[in-house]
């Protein structure tokens, strides 16, 4: 049986991976910033932003990658690529502007994307005042480079191998 609206499920799934993908580099990043920085990440948001910018752009789009249809492959891409920045660079900043506006005016602003960018800096130092929109515009560039090399690298899984 033939799906209807298959963009619409692929829409779906995306959307899905990506956050939990997103949950699970928070822990990893977490986990692994201490391996090579004896300095506290919110002590040191320049090195922090760009680690933690690098694990979230690079590793999460390229597992998306791999769910690339070989016949669709630079449809998907696109698709992936917009539905993973409206989920994380639209999403999440409105529920984080949400979350800001229940406390005063003069810790976050109430003000969106600033106050959403504002309580997310507290756990994710790329979304900092100095690096978001670095974020935002170099990290989307460097995340379809690597969303292209993880659906590259599944159609080469995908291939059957040869003796």
């Amino acid at each position: 049986m033939n799906a209807r609206y298959p963009w619409i499920s692929m829409t779906f799934l995306i959307a899905i991976v990506y956050g939990a993908s997103f949950c699970l580099m928070y822990m990893l990043a977490g986990m692994t910033y201490s391996l090579f920085s004896q300095v506290p990440a919110d002590q040191s948001r320049n090195i922090s932003a760009i680690y933690y910018g690098a694990v979230f752009t690079v590793i999460p789009f390229a597992g998306l990658g791999l769910y690339a249809p070989a016949r669709y492959m630079f449809r998907y891409i696109m698709h992936a690529l917009v539905v993973a920045f409206l989920v994380e660079k639209g999403i999440i900043v409105f529920l984080a502007t949400l979350l800001a506006s229940g406390f005063p005016a003069s810790w976050y602003g109430h003000a969106f994307p600033a106050a959403g960018f504002g309580v997310l800096c507290e756990e994710f130092p790329f979304y900092c005042t100095p690096y978001v929109w670095k974020y935002i515009g170099i990290g989307t560039l460097i995340s379809a480079v690597s969303l292209y090399a993880g659906s590259l690298l599944g159609a080469r899984l995908a291939q059957p191998s040869t003796p």
